[in-house]
């Protein structure tokens, strides 16, 4: 996300609702235990921040919060300069919020809040909604894949030593105190990011500011939420163990799971339009992954019409209108059997549903996942081309992203729908910025559905 040329900013806020905002916290009287999944409590930490919301109960939670001039919210910690004892820090993507404008990164100890990090001289970082990297310049280069709700992004560093190699962590660093991150100040290192655990790309050869590096996480859109774990330590948590959490997420019965919903009121697993004539939507809010590619509804009661919909779509899909209708967005409707891909028009596509039957969706992500189709075969990539040349009203990557051919690569999926359990079909997708929610819409009166987030594909 590349930044406008506003003059820098930064405020005091008044604490609100069991947050604090703005300003300079000071020092804590000592460091809480550390280790992975349990955050350190912000009273512990001497830190810098502008434009944020921090959770007093869970304090390494941070929400976005405008500023007057719409400058991004940011975090510096103090406590916890690069040394070699600490090399490592987390951020996991709570809320993408409109655009999931995330990023984290290292900067010097006076960097200007109000600033992504990377934007600035002397700081380097890694952000979410593009995947860029942005090394002390507002433009940035293209680096890695896009991140999601869920994702976890991790920034270390790889201390040189005196041939310019990796340190190995029994090596000596001389004289220096391992909590000493100024003794670092003028040092070259290597600067590594991650995602869930898997390692990105890395920029060789930084110098270190004078008075050390500093880690920073910062957000720049609405709605946006992250959670912070600086005692992460070096050993990275692999994929599986971070698709896992998001899967208990999604399944554990006291959570809400369709937490985006608009003319449509839930009653445990039952979704009722409760409108008369405006389109209900009911979102999910975690979106679809390798571990959870596939859920379902049944049918309880038709309505009046059964404008029943099935599919995904991105995380702010409008309300007022059926999944399937807008760009990002692919479903399978009840009454008339159609798919619904980015536009109003729909096309044949499999048989019409009634009280009783079960629709399911599920996402095919190639190819790391070969197996979960069975022997049912995805189209071939010249297909997919073909496909999209031909009508536009599929989904297309936004015309404002710039994507590497990989990163398109990894993006690409198929989405596919069944009915009772057989597969009717799919069509190829590019998964938007944030990843794909599951999605369902009703618009006649008398509607309900069941929803089952833990079926199994058929």
């Amino acid at each position: 996300m590349d930044y406008s040329d506003e003059e820098e900013f930064e405020m005091d806020f008044p604490r609100r609702m069991g947050f604090r905002r703005g300003g300079r916290l000071g020092r804590g009287r000592g460091r809480g235990r550390g280790g992975y999944g349990h955050p350190v409590p912000i009273e512990n930490r001497e830190l810098r921040h502008s434009g944020v919301e921090m959770a007093e109960d869970d304090s390494m939670l941070l929400e976005y919060v405008p500023d007057h001039l719409g400058d991004p919210g940011s975090v510096q910690y103090l406590t916890h300069g690069i040394s070699p004892s600490f090399k490592y820090f987390e951020l996991e993507i709570v809320s993408w919020g409109e655009s999931g404008r995330i990023g984290l990164g290292l900067a010097r100890r006076d960097y200007p809040m109000g600033n992504m990090p990377g934007w600035r001289s002397q700081s380097i970082g890694y952000h979410a909604d593009d995947g860029r990297l942005f090394h002390a310049n507002g433009h940035g280069q293209q680096f890695g894949p896009v991140c999601a709700v869920g994702d976890r992004m991790g920034c270390g560093v790889e201390l040189l030593n005196g041939d310019n190699m990796p340190a190995k962590d029994n090596e000596s660093e001389g004289d220096e105190d391992d909590d000493d991150c100024v003794a670092l100040g003028g040092r070259h290192m290597n600067v590594y990011f991650t995602r869930n655990g898997e390692r990105v790309g890395s920029l060789t050869r930084v110098r270190s500011p004078e008075g050390g590096f500093f880690p920073v996480v910062a957000m720049h859109s609405e709605g946006e939420s992250i959670r912070v774990f600086l005692d992460v330590g070096s050993a990275n948590p692999s994929a599986r163990e971070v698709h896992m959490k998001v899967l208990k997420a999604v399944v554990e019965p006291d959570v809400p799971v369709w937490n985006r919903l608009n003319n449509v009121e839930q009653v445990g697993n039952r979704l009722r339009y409760t409108s008369w004539q405006n389109s209900g939507l009911a979102q999910c809010k975690l979106p679809m992954t390798l571990r959870w590619p596939y859920f379902e509804l049944e049918i309880v009661d038709n309505g009046e019409n059964c404008y029943i919909a099935i599919g995904v779509a991105h995380s702010k899909y409008p309300f007022g209108q059926h999944p399937g209708w807008q760009k990002n967005s692919v479903a399978y409707h009840a009454d008339d059997g159609k798919l619904f891909n980015g536009c109003g028009q729909g096309e044949a596509f499999g048989p019409s549903c009634r009280k009783g039957d079960r629709m399911g969706c599920g996402i095919y992500f190639r190819p790391r996942d070969k197996g979960i189709m069975g022997d049912w075969d995805p189209p071939s990539s010249s297909e997919e081309d073909d496909d999209d040349d031909d009508d536009h009203c599929g989904d297309d990557l936004d015309s404002s992203s710039s994507s590497s051919g990989d990163d398109l690569d990894d993006r690409r999926v198929y989405v596919y729908f069944t009915r009772n359990g057989k597969k009717i079909g799919g069509c190829a997708s590019v998964v938007p910025a944030g990843g794909y929610f599951p999605t369902i819409g009703l618009m006649s009166r008398g509607e309900v559905v069941e929803t089952h987030v833990r079926a199994c594909s058929g």
